[in-house]
């Protein structure tokens, strides 16, 4: 399956996630300095930044998740129908996803 966000391309999450590891640097170097600790904001930013790893690989083990399904016959439909129904599941993604960020 394609990159879901084409405006934007594929370098739009590693951008996305380096942008956010600089904020949580510069975070957590302004909460040293100044002596004090708020470990429910660094654990916070931790779990966003694990949870957008994460979600960086989800196109391709749907696309993956749903070969195998048709592969091994839990999904009764030809290889044509599953070709669109990937094409109408990307589109579908990008019109009404892409224009607030999220995909």
């Amino acid at each position: 399956m394609r990159n879901l966000v084409p405006p934007f391309g594929p370098a739009t999450p590693y951008i996305t996630i380096s942008l956010i590891a600089f904020s949580f640097a510069l975070e957590t170097s302004v909460a040293v300095s100044e002596g004090r600790y708020d470990w429910l904001l660094l654990s916070g930013w931790m779990a966003f930044m694990f949870g957008l790893w994460l979600a960086n690989g989800l196109p391709e083990r749907l696309d993956y998740t749903l070969d195998r399904l048709v592969d091994r016959g839990a999904l009764a439909i030809t290889l044509e129908r599953l070709g669109s129904f990937k094409n109408e599941l990307e589109t579908k993604i990008v019109r009404c996803w892409a224009p607030s960020g999220v995909y």
